[in-house]
């Protein structure tokens, strides 16, 4: 995405428009590497002013909130972030740890009526075709 894209998207989701916002949103659209907190704030702390791992974890929480992001649940509760918000897996490799996207052509479930769902996750874990 380019820098305008990224502008207007945060701003078409509810929220003002700052230089951390802006940065931390730019590496979440670039690598796609699902990072957790502590990875998003050591990629983009030389280059926003007067960035905390406390405003990473404040602008994460408010990008989920916003939809602007979606949180993954992976190994032993650890929460990483992911800027595709649109329908899709995530498979965690046991061995090397990293998070691949899988498509998902349909959906279907039941015994949800009634319910509100908020959020939809369909996660997966074993051994990635690399590690196998």
């Amino acid at each position: 995405m380019t820098r305008g894209e990224i502008e207007k998207k945060i701003r078409e989701h509810g929220l003002r428009l700052t230089e951390q916002r802006y940065y931390i949103y730019e590496y979440l659209c670039n690598e796609r590497t699902h990072p957790d907190a502590e990875e998003v704030y050591e990629a983009v702390v030389s280059k926003a002013d007067n960035i905390t791992l406390s405003t990473v974890y404040n602008v994460l929480t408010a990008f989920v909130k916003h939809g602007l992001a979606i949180e993954i649940k992976s190994e032993h509760g650890k929460i990483r972030y992911d800027a595709g918000t649109h329908l899709h897996g995530h498979f965690l490799c046991i061995k090397c740890k990293k998070i691949y996207d899988f498509k998902i052509e349909t959906l279907s479930v039941s015994g949800l009526d009634g319910f509100t769902s908020l959020q939809r996750d369909v996660y997966f874990n074993g051994i990635c075709n690399k590690c196998n």
